[in-house]
This record gives structure tokens, C-alpha cells and sequence, in this order.
């Protein structure tokens, strides 16, 4: 990872944004201000949105949350590729299985040799249900932190230094391990995500979920081991995590 390409990826998306759509009628993003011209950039200057008052948990709803996955929908992944000043972040079943491989040391006396070969087995599956989907826009760091509600209670999503191209279900899965709000709020989110999704694209998308979820899990573990060795203190939320995703049905979906 090159920490420059987190601010190349931000400012260049905005570039982009103020191209196709400069006064954000249609991406639900703030608008451009200014962008440094230096290479890499130092600053990147946004409209400011007025947030409606209160605790996260009151002000962002799900409605906002589907809101905002159908509408950055509206930009093609076509549009993020190929071009020369964007280190495009790749979130396919491709790219996790390539970066979960590369965690090996790292991870290995965390989770253990028989959790590694499930891991390795259920990435393997993921891709053979993923890889005949079409590429969607990626938000990459699709958490409540990044949504801003108005006062009008109109939402925004911010931080674009993640944004890519890749599985359609990757934001979702996101959401889903980065929320404190307890159990019934994680349910209701997964029942209205899967409502529309049957039969194979029900069980590709379960698969998507899951295969965002192990990577998620083998890199905070990653991130831990180097931080704490063998005392990381978040190690135990991160294995149950993982085991979720390892064994799917209800341990993963209790909907």
C-alpha cells in the first residue's frame, strides 16, 4: 500500500465527479470546492454539509443507507477504469483471494492451519459463484461514519480514498461489520437487502457477503498481530467474525 495513493484516489474521484456531475444532481457526494494541483495531493476542499443534530444511531436510517447504495449505483465502474491518475482500488473475488494469499505469515498462528485451509476453500467457492458478475462501483469504506445526513434529512456519503470497482455486495458488507447498533438493526438490513435477491443471485450474493467479510477479518487480524503480537484485544470479535463467514447460513444471515 502507498499512503499517497489514498489522497491521488480521493482527489482524482472528485475530478471525475466534477465532470460528470458537478452540481451533484445525481451522486450524493459534497460538491468540489478546490483540489491541490501538487502530486500528490496535500489538500481537497468540499462543500460544507450541515449535519441534522443528534446521535448517529437516530440520524442515519436504513432508508438512507439503501438510499445511498442504489444511487452511487449511478456511476459505472467503466468510468473508474483506465484512466492514468487513478490507483483504482479492485474489490473482486480476484483481488481478495490475492490479498488474503499475501496474509498467510501474518495470520497463520492467529487463526490456526485448519481455519487457513477453510478459508482458502471458501474464497475458492466465492469466486466460482462471483466471477460472472458484472463489475459495480465500490464506495470502499461504506461504514455510518461516512454518511452525513442534512437537516434536510438528505444523505451524503464522504472519504472516497477506498473507492473502486468490483463485488456489488462489498458496501453492504461493509456496513454490516463496522456497525455498533445491535442484532434486530443488522437483521432488518439483511432482510431488505436479500428481498429482491432469489434463488442463485440469492446465494452468489451470500457468497459476496461472506468473501468481503473473511478478507475483512484476516486483515484486521493482520493489523492486530503487527500492533499487539499475541495480545490483540480485538482478536476474539475478529475470529467470530471470520468463523461467520467460514460457516455462512444462519451463523452469518439470522434472517
Amino acid at each position: 500500500v502507498r499512503i499517497e495513493d489514498y489522497g491521488r484516489r480521493e482527489t482524482a474521484f472528485y475530478r471525475l465527479l466534477d465532470t460528470l456531475d458537478p452540481e451533484r444532481r445525481h451522486f450524493p457526494a459534497p460538491r468540489t470546492v478546490l483540489i491541490d494541483a501538487r502530486d500528490p495531493p496535500r489538500f481537497l476542499m468540499l462543500e460544507r454539509i450541515l449535519a441534522a443534530p443528534g446521535p448517529l444511531a437516530e440520524v442515519v436510517g436504513s432508508d438512507h443507507v439503501f438510499e445511498l447504495l442504489e444511487r452511487v449505483r449511478w456511476i459505472k465502474a467503466e468510468a473508474l477504469l483506465g484512466r492514468r491518475d487513478f490507483p483504482v482500488n479492485r474489490w473482486d473475488a480476484v483481488s481478495y483471494l490475492d490479498r488474503v494469499r499475501m496474509m498467510y505469515d501474518p495470520v497463520v498462528h492467529a487463526i490456526g492451519p485448519r481455519r487457513w485451509t477453510r478459508v482458502l476453500s471458501a474464497m475458492e467457492e466465492a469466486l466460482r459463484w462471483m466471477e460472472t458478475r458484472a463489475h459495480t462501483f465500490v464506495h470502499g469504506d461504506f461504514t455510518e461514519q461516512n454518511i452525513v445526513v442534512d437537516q434536510d434529512a438528505r444523505p451524503f456519503l464522504v472519504d472516497f480514498e477506498r473507492v473502486g470497482a468490483g463485488n456489488e455486495d462489498h458496501d453492504f458488507a461493509w456496513l454490516l461489520a463496522h456497525t455498533e447498533r445491535g442484532g434486530a438493526w443488522r437483521a432488518r438490513l439483511l432482510q431488505r437487502w436479500f428481498e429482491n435477491r432469489l434463488g442463485s443471485r440469492r446465494i452468489a450474493s451470500e457468497w459476496g457477503i461472506r468473501a468481503a467479510w473473511i478478507y475483512l477479518a484476516l486483515r484486521r487480524l493482520r493489523v492486530g498481530q503487527m500492533l499487539h503480537q499475541g495480545a490483540d484485544p480485538t482478536a476474539e470479535k475478529n475470529l467470530a467474525l471470520l468463523d461467520a463467514a467460514l460457516e455462512g447460513g444462519r451463523a452469518a444471515f439470522p434472517t
